[in-house]
């Protein structure tokens, strides 16, 4: 076993039996995990894996390829619940194919949603050399099996091979397509692959999947959940907490009642991968975030002021999203006197900072959640059919995929009469960071932030608000770029832009000499957003 995977174990979840122990989620059905094998593989394939995981329901698919293996698991027959399913190689394809209406999550290990070369797709598998392994499969299957096994790196298999189903699902590799299917539930898969499979190589994994939505297992090869099993473990354990995100919080009681969907529900988190690194960046800097947080401290007193001036009823329903450490929060506990609160964040150690430092008069809730996909169900239990009188958020919405979309499912939550605050980063934001990286042809990885102008403008169309955006500049003098980068560290605002991949060391360096020799100061361009839904 890899140290690093050792490491790992002993870093992240380290139980009783020195393997990975995971406490139970309280409040909810767990899903069950459903783990289907790939080609020229066995049922015995996950044996590792599913003891790495043996804290949550589990069932296997065989598909049949050997004598001595069981029939093929049909949708009908699979538990009851909530699914979650676990593909490697052709397994992946085949839950895509197969799997039924209640599934949740999916996780791609090695994976893929076509295989055979096809027009637009030149990284597939040219269909003849899929045509000739069915032809050597009639007269020496053990042969073809084997030197298949070989390629992937492991032994030959003692069991007879059963040349209808290794032929079917080769046929099915020449032939099907299940790249529609696999965009659809993108929002809700986890893709695990190795930078070193011979079977599914990276050019492939990238022209199915996106650069942007994996994670890479750096030299792995086509067999992970054998090679990297505490790895694997890890990576989808982190997966299942953020998509099942109910221990520690007042929406996990829910979880079960949520229909299921392929693709963006109501509880969906976005793209995985993504929304991970933003949680786990900030949930890591929870410790040090206000001590570096000048700039959102007082974008919270500014967003507070003007919350402070509205017209909210007396005992409100609040909804606050991204509350980070409680800036915002403590801002308003100051001037409203009773209130219905849920306070949330996409980082659990966030959210245990404001609740620890925070003292709400009224009732409040603490909620793991992403706010760019409220749970309308917890919504509806807490605030009633009415809804929220108050929904707000400091210096978070920025990390939405899609602000328009997301500001938009805030604005129905709201109540006749209820008012949208946030304040946000807008167009403008670290321009002298930006210019240093174009003054020698480097394209920053920092977010790409909207104009003040774009910034809600559906809104009042789509749902009956009316309001607008403000802005000011907020300028840090930083004083050096280390400093400057060091701070967006310390509160967790090192996530790069989709899509861009950080710079080397040597550009990093001359990117900060040109930034400290224009002065090392960080431009804010702040925008104030309040909108009320017509009474």
């Amino acid at each position: 076993m890899p140290d690093s995977d050792i490491d790992m174990q002993k870093e992240l979840f380290c139980g009783p039996e020195k393997g990975l122990a995971f406490p139970v989620m309280d409040h909810m059905i767990l899903p069950t995990l459903v783990f289907i094998h790939g080609w020229a593989f066995e049922v015995d394939f996950w044996q590792p894996l599913r003891h790495a995981l043996r804290g949550w329901p589990q069932h296997a698919i065989d598909l049949g390829y050997f004598q001595k293996g069981g029939a093929i698991t049909h949708p009908a027959e699979l538990p009851a619940g909530p699914l979650v399913m676990i593909g490697h190689s052709f397994g992946f394809m085949h839950a895509l194919a197969t799997a039924p209406a209640q599934v949740r999550a999916w996780v791609s290990i090695n994976g893929f949603s076509r295989f055979s070369a096809a027009p637009g797709f030149d990284q597939g598998v040219a269909a003849r050399l899929l045509q000739r392994m069915m032809t050597r499969l009639q007269g020496n299957p053990e042969g073809v099996v084997n030197e298949f096994r070989h390629r992937c790196g492991t032994q030959k298999v003692a069991h007879a091979p059963n040349v209808d189903a290794l032929r079917r699902d080769l046929q099915r590799m020449q032939h099907e397509d299940r790249r529609q299917a696999q965009a659809v539930c993108m929002t809700d898969t986890l893709i695990l692959a190795g930078d070193a499979d011979p079977i599914v190589p990276v050019d492939m994994t990238r022209a199915l999947f996106g650069e942007e939505n994996v994670v890479w297992k750096a030299g792995g090869g086509h067999l992970l959940p054998w090679d990297h099993t505490l790895w694997c473990a890890a990576q989808i354990e982190s997966f299942l907490r953020w998509r099942f995100p109910a221990e520690g919080s007042d929406a996990g009681s829910l979880a079960a009642d949520k229909p299921a969907s392929r693709g963006h529900s109501q509880a969906s988190l976005g793209t995985p991968v993504r929304k991970m690194q933003i949680r786990e960046r900030f949930g890591a800097a929870a410790a040090s975030y206000e001590q570096q947080a000048f700039v959102q401290h007082t974008v919270a007193q500014e967003l507070a002021r003007r919350i402070a001036a509205l017209d909210i009823p007396a005992r409100p329903h609040i909804l606050e999203i991204g509350c980070g450490t409680g800036l915002l929060t403590r801002e308003m506990a100051g001037f409203i006197d009773e209130a219905t609160w849920v306070i949330t964040d996409i980082a659990q150690p966030m959210l245990n900072a404001t609740k620890q430092a925070v003292h709400l008069p009224g009732v409040s809730h603490y909620v793991l959640m992403d706010g760019e996909y409220p749970d309308q169900a917890l919504s509806a239990r807490i605030a009633g059919a009415a809804g929220f009188g108050l929904i707000c958020s400091s210096m978070a919405v920025q990390w939405f995929q899609d602000l328009e979309a997301g500001l938009a499912r805030l604005a129905a939550l709201l109540a006749p009469g209820g008012y949208l605050a946030i304040a946000t980063l807008a167009e403008g934001t670290f321009a002298e960071w930006q210019h240093a990286h174009r003054a020698l042809g480097l394209v920053p990885a920092t977010l790409v932030f909207p104009s003040v102008e774009s910034i809600g403008e559906t809104l009042p169309a789509n749902k009956g608000l009316e309001g607008g955006v403000q802005s000011e500049c907020i300028t840090q003098e930083c004083g050096s770029a280390l400093a400057f980068l060091r701070g967006l560290k310390a509160i967790g605002a090192t996530a790069p832009a989709p899509g861009r991949r950080p710079l080397s060391s040597r550009q990093l360096c001359r990117v900060c000499e040109a930034f400290d020799q224009s002065g090392a100061k960080a431009s804010y361009q702040v925008a104030y957003g309040i909108w009320r839904k017509q009474p």
